[in-house]
This record gives C-alpha cells, structure tokens and sequence, in this order.
C-alpha cells in the first residue's frame, strides 16, 4: 500500500495501411477500479511501433484479478480484417519490499 508502480507496453502496426487516429485503453491494477483512457495518438505506419509507460497509485489486486489489459482502438475506428492483436492481456504479482 501506498507504493507507485508502472507498467511498460508496446503498439506495433502490424497492418499494410497507416492507422491516421486511434487510441487505448489500460485496465489497471488499483483500487478503486480505473481504466485509463488515452486521447487520440500520433499516425503509426506499417511496421512502425511506439512505446508507453504508465505509472499509477494506489497498487490492489483486488481491482482486476491480477490480470492488466491494454486494448488499442478500443472503440474499433479503424477498419481491420482481424481485431484479434488488438488486446493484450498480462498476468501480473505485485511485490513490495
């Protein structure tokens, strides 16, 4: 309790066409509950990639079972053949000192 963690990911376009505006979502491990929602991100082009770090408070395994869930284009606004790579789920421990 009390501690401040952060989690690191990667978005990759895996595609053949540029992806002009999306977004994602973080379902993260605090209590109360909190999805994070991001505001439109920069153009990823096929086969370009980008990283992320997003540090939170209030660390609880309670708020999602031990499981984190990063979801890009989340409200599905580009159009895709498959939406399957779009999730990414993580088992997580959280350990303190």
């Amino acid at each position: 309790a009390g501690q401040r963690a952060a989690v690191r990911f990667e978005v990759e376009n895996m595609g053949d066409k540029t992806a002009e505006y999306w977004s994602f979502n973080a379902s993260l491990p605090s209590w109360p509950f909190y999805i994070f929602h991001s505001d439109g991100q920069p153009s990823l082009g096929p086969g370009d990639k980008i990283e992320y770090t997003l540090g939170f408070d209030a660390i609880d395994n309670r708020a999602t079972g031990g499981v984190l869930t990063i979801n890009a284009d989340p409200a599905n606004s580009l159009f895709e053949s498959s939406e399957t790579n779009n999730i990414a789920k993580v088992t997580y421990s959280i350990l303190f000192p």
